[in-house]
């Protein structure tokens, strides 16, 4: 299960910004019940979790489990799009968008009434590429599931913006890198803009 994480003391009456990605928690689900202990006057709500496949976007996306590593961009047409890890034995990657208006205004809720009122800020959810290649881009496989690859327990990761240091500086595209914790395991990246996942390990 992604869940929200929200602080009065810091959200209160100021405008939700992407830094805060810092607040994107993962937890464990049982019974549909959100399993996350707070404390300090935070309080949390269920973004998506196991098995959601969000009605009437167009994809037959079901979440697989064991979320873990995370990485959050907000592209355009004022999306946030988060990318979750799936750390299985047949590991994938998750692209999950959410509407930044609507999730502004379920934060705001939650932080004044302790609900999000529910707003709907759920826009859709896939497997975050549409193809891979272990040779640099030379050759391709497609691929919409875990039917054709076999990827394992991919864990921790990171989200980079295009030109992060300024122009020309960083990665051309967003990309979100990640790796396989698994003796021998291989670290890969997502071109984001392309939806092309890399192996970069022994390449």
């Amino acid at each position: 299960m992604a869940g929200m994480l929200c602080n009065k003391k810091i959200f209160k009456g100021a405008v939700f910004g992407w830094l805060g990605m810092a607040i994107i928690a993962s937890a464990a689900a049982e019974n549909g019940t959100l399993r996350v202990n707070t404390y300090n006057g935070w309080t949390a709500f269920e973004i998506i979790t196991v098995g959601d496949d969000p009605s009437g976007d167009g994809f037959g996306w079901s979440m697989p489990g064991v979320f873990d590593g995370i990485g959050a961009l907000e592209v355009s047409g004022g999306t946030l799009r988060l990318l979750v890890n799936h750390e299985t034995s047949d590991a994938t990657i998750s692209e999950v968008d959410l509407s930044s208006t609507n999730l502004k205004i379920a934060i705001d809720a939650m932080i004044n009434t302790g609900d999000t009122g529910g707003v709907s800020f759920l826009i859709s959810a896939r497997q975050a590429y549409e193809r891979w290649s272990d040779d640099g881009g030379a050759s391709w496989t497609t691929t919409s599931g875990t039917g054709n690859t076999s990827f394992r327990r991919f864990c921790s990761s990171q989200s980079y913006p295009a030109h992060q240091f300024g122009p020309g500086r960083g990665f051309a595209d967003e990309v979100y890198v990640t790796g396989e914790e698994v003796s021998g395991g291989i670290l890969f990246a997502v071109d984001l803009a392309n939806r092309d996942l890399y192996q970069l390990s022994g390449v």
